[in-house]
């Protein structure tokens, strides 16, 4: 047998188990679950932080931390045909100050940012 007792809101029971339509999911009613009291930030906040690489391969990158996101421009192809720059997502503040401090912009793309999700950010500019 279970045993019952109170959660820390006073209640006994979901509201799910009560018979009828459910509360939770009635968007009239006037009980919300927790999670959707929660506030929106719908400012935009400007953390980029720029970095000049001027290497072989990268040309320069602009990191946000609040949004976790690195943004890389590349140095044109030998051809001429130019890359796309390319966001980088879910990067710690740590890979980015290695990124920068690197020896190699390079072989650091290779061996540890491409270990995150990357996409084409075409339209994109780090400058």
């Amino acid at each position: 047998m279970a045993k019952k007792g109170r959660r820390r809101d006073g209640a006994t029971g979901r509201a799910s188990d009560t018979p009828g339509p459910n509360p939770d999911l009635d968007p009239t009613s006037q009980r919300r679950r927790i999670h959707e009291a929660v506030a929106v930030w719908e400012n935009e906040i400007d953390d980029w932080e720029f970095h000049d690489f001027g290497s072989s391969r990268v040309n320069a990158a602009r990191y946000s931390e609040s949004r976790r996101l690195l943004l890389v421009d590349w140095t044109n192809a030998p051809g001429g045909t130019p890359y796309p720059p390319y966001f980088y997502d879910n990067v710690p503040p740590a890979v980015w100050t290695g990124f920068c401090t690197a020896g190699s912009a390079g072989r650091y793309v290779n061996h540890t940012l491409n270990g995150f999700g990357y996409r084409p950010a075409p339209g994109e500019s780090v400058y």
